[in-house]
């Protein structure tokens, strides 16, 4: 197979990763030397091609079967043309794209600024390549997988395409939009008594100082009651004579917390008898 390969013409002293004498530095592949000068094959056997790859393990040095406009490969010569013989020997050539598609991972707003895809295809043996905003990268795994670089706070689309062994890529990416939102909402009290007053059931109303945070739940506590789910305005139950405090946290819909609840101290006067 290896010497099949340089009958066909791999590898062109200028093709990327070329050592110039017909062989390749990259991950070993039937052509290629290992880059830290490894053995290149063994009895006929691929030794470390990702996606058990036996042809150019990046696709970009002598064998892609669907190179992309501007690639080396798609203006030089390619052992994977369609009129090369030694690759259709074992039958038709295959220009079936696979299908991909993101199972897994945010859709909307998320507090994970690195966040996680699965991915799915209907070919086992295919890889997947990611982008989001950029160019095309090999995704990270491991696995079916892909964990994005640390991204900043806004709007972002994950794009997915799976790529069969002999370099058909899916031509409609998978799609998954979501939005980095890492700021917590700060609740603040807008209404209510402050200081001393004779409404014994007395009612609060709250916001939020940054109200671009969308969509928020908000959990109220009076005195050193636990914290519960509450709208605004909200009524306190019957309280007695003496001090209290009301308590409120803001949650977005991205999973941010406000670390500080805002609070309202007051006194409820006793009444006379």
């Amino acid at each position: 197979m290896h010497e099949n390969g340089h009958n066909q013409g791999a590898v062109q002293r200028s093709a990327p990763f070329s050592t110039g004498a017909g062989h390749c530095w990259e991950d070993l592949d039937v052509m290629c030397y290992s880059p830290d000068g490894g053995d290149q094959h063994q009895d006929g056997t691929v030794l470390n091609c990702p996606a058990d790859l036996y042809f150019d393990c990046g696709f970009d040095s002598y064998f892609d079967a669907a190179p992309e406009p501007g690639e080396w490969l798609a203006q030089h010569w390619n052992i994977a043309i369609p009129a090369n013989r030694f690759i259709a020997l074992g039958g038709a050539v295959d220009r079936t794209a696979p299908e991909t598609a993101i199972d897994s991972g945010p859709s909307g707003p998320t507090a994970d600024s690195t966040p996680t895809f699965g991915l799915v295809g209907n070919d086992l043996n295919a890889a997947f390549e990611c982008r989001i905003g950029g160019a095309w990268e090999n995704c990270s795994g491991p696995g079916a997988a892909h964990t994005s670089q640390p991204l900043g706070d806004g709007s972002y689309t994950l794009q997915v395409r799976a790529r069969d062994l002999v370099a058909n890529r899916d031509p409609s990416p998978a799609l998954r939009s979501f939005t980095i939102d890492t700021i917590a909402p700060q609740a603040v009290i807008t209404g209510g008594p402050s200081g001393a007053t004779d409404d014994r059931t007395p009612s609060f109303r709250f916001a939020t100082l940054n109200p671009e945070a969308g969509p928020l739940r908000f959990r109220c506590a009076v005195d050193a009651r636990a914290f519960a789910r509450c709208l605004s305005p909200r009524t306190i139950d019957r309280l007695a004579s003496g001090r209290h405090s009301f308590r409120v946290i803001a949650a977005d819909a991205a999973g941010n917390r406000d670390r500080s609840p805002a609070t309202r101290r007051f006194r409820i006067r006793r009444r006379a008898s």
